[in-house]
């Protein structure tokens, strides 16, 4: 019997929603409803408060998210929120409310599926390689001289270790040691509302061991623990890192989903109505409004949400919101321009300004030919080497160049472009 796709991303929505639920009130929180919108509000300055597959009435999604929002604020133990959609929705009426109330657009996630049902074939593990269940933190750390905080993902690890021994007969960890050192994990979750639905989280492997089978090791023995359980299909969703990884593995696509994410800034200072009402005017190029609200207001300062005005204009794809900035003497941005199909007009700004090619982000260390390479777009890096940008500049937090993401991503198509500029650089 073939994977019914829509059972499955069904399903997904549900198993994450159960997982949101267990760790809010693992912290001493709880879930909660608004006018159809739930939303998981832990007690914890390290936790995020999460507001899972909403369904808005029309007409009233402004006041249930600003009734969620206040509650969330009034809570003032959360480092952040989120929300999660399992559709592509960033334009939606959903995105406009969202970002005016200081959420960024994030990244899409993935959803995926494997069926457990399907033949089965384990494949050899590297090595040196052994994945086995984790009982307690101590386990990852089977060396004297292991790191006692270690990598991120140790942390996760700690806290889903608790998750499962409050929770044994639906959290289970696992770890990937190499030659005796903890280099990866995985948790499995079976929410209690649907007991054939395996949930894969925080899948993750160190830097250093990266491609040489361990995510897909301990992937598979999490899956196998899953079929020993009567599970029949298993969800995650996927970063653009890992999509490869679980595609490799079995694991079939259903739909790229979206998230928004609300920082600790915007959570402690929300911004004012009028600033709410300026931001939904540029996500719906309302001209009216804008004008109405033009007075008195820094059109190039950062918005609750992190983004620029203009920048909010370009995410929702209004080019008549984003003139009406640019006319009232808003500062030009190189990527809201491309994203807005002015490819002419970035063309002409880079070559009267071509520092702009290799200045890094304040916000993500990165430069615009890095941003080429996440974005996967060899139009808009070709653009870039033609008006001079740097292609030995590295990020300031991986310290690496465009190339080096390149190849850690997987952009074939970028690789040889960055290769030829860095032999040219010399």
């Amino acid at each position: 019997m073939a994977l019914n796709r829509a059972h499955a991303l069904h399903a997904a929505a549900v198993a994450h929603r159960a997982w949101f639920a267990l760790g809010a009130r693992h912290s001493g929180g709880d879930v909660f409803r608004q006018d159809s919108i739930w939303f998981a509000l832990p007690d914890s300055a390290e936790l995020t408060a999460t507001i899972a597959f909403p369904w808005l009435r029309p007409g009233g999604g402004a006041a249930a998210l600003d009734a969620i929002l206040g509650r969330i604020r009034a809570q003032g133990r959360v480092r952040g929120a989120s929300c999660w959609t399992v559709r592509p929705e960033h334009r939606t009426e959903l995105g406009v409310l969202l970002v005016a109330r200081g959420f960024e657009v994030s990244w899409q996630a993935h959803w995926m599926a494997l069926d457990l049902r399907a033949t089965y074939a384990p494949r050899p593990a590297a090595a040196g390689l052994e994945i086995a269940p984790v009982g307690n933190i101590r386990a990852w750390d089977r060396r004297e001289d292991a790191h006692p905080d270690g990598p991120e993902w140790r942390h996760t690890a700690r806290v889903n270790l608790e998750l499962a021994a409050l929770r044994p007969q639906q959290v289970w960890e696992f770890g990937a040691f190499l030659d005796g050192d903890a280099v990866g994990g995985a948790t499995l979750f079976v929410p209690p509302e649907m007991h054939d639905v395996a949930l894969l989280n925080d899948v993750g492997v160190v830097q250093e061991h990266r491609r040489r089978g361990i995510g897909s090791a301990v992937t598979d023995a999490a899956c196998a623990h899953a079929r020993t359980l009567g599970c029949r299909v298993a969800v995650l969703n996927a970063t653009p890192d890992g999509e490869r990884l679980y595609l490799h593995v079995g694991f079939v696509s259903l739909s790229r989903g979206q998230t928004w994410w609300m920082h600790r800034p915007a959570v402690e200072a929300p911004p004012t109505v009028e600033q709410v009402r300026f931001a939904e005017a540029l996500a719906r190029g309302d001209l009216g409004t804008l004008e109405s609200l033009s007075g008195g207001l820094d059109l190039d300062a950062s918005l609750a949400s992190g983004s620029t005005p203009l920048q909010v204009a370009a995410t929702f794809g209004q080019a008549d919101a984003a003139g009406w900035l640019l006319d009232r003497g808003a500062r030009f941005e190189i990527l809201a321009g491309w994203d807005l199909g002015w490819r002419e007009r970035v063309a002409d700004e880079l070559r009267r300004s071509p520092e702009y090619a290799t200045v890094r982000d304040a916000r993500s260390g990165t430069t615009l030919l890095h941003e080429a390479v996440v974005r996967d777009d060899p139009v808009l890096l070709g653009t870039l080497l033609a008006a001079g940008a740097a292609p030995t500049v590295q990020d300031s937090t991986y310290h690496a160049t465009p190339l080096g993401w390149a190849r850690f991503m997987g952009r074939t198509s970028l690789i040889e472009p960055l290769e030829r500029a860095e032999q040219s650089a010399g």
